[in-house]
């Protein structure tokens, strides 16, 4: 699949993030800013390097607003780049490994 094909399939979100780098230290907060399927779009205080497998929890809204759902997964970064404007890193990467309950969490999401 081509880059600009995976971006129309994106879709903008506002959904707030910790990612886990290392279960010993505290968790990076961000914010996925697009969201599709099979990848995200973070922005992030800091950098995480290209090639990074990382946890990622994701506050997903839910359909009454009622109740909390939290999306469970890895992330491999495959690109970080300083946003100049908003001194913050914009990190692009691939879920990986999403067992099926939490894909049927992220597809609600996104629908």
């Amino acid at each position: 699949m081509s880059e600009s094909s995976s971006q129309q399939q994106r879709k903008i979100v506002g959904w707030r993030a910790a990612i886990m780098l290392d279960p010993a230290t505290p968790p990076m907060l961000g914010r996925v800013v697009e969201a599709s399927g099979s990848s995200l779009i973070i922005l992030a205080d800091q950098e995480i390097r290209a090639g990074t497998v990382c946890r990622l929890f994701v506050d997903l809204p839910s359909a009454g607003g009622n109740e909390k759902r939290y999306l469970d997964c890895k992330l491999k970064i495959t690109t970080a780049t300083l946003m100049g404007q908003i001194s913050r890193f914009k990190l692009i990467g691939q879920i990986v490994d999403l067992p099926d309950s939490q894909r049927e969490l992220l597809n609600r999401a996104l629908s």
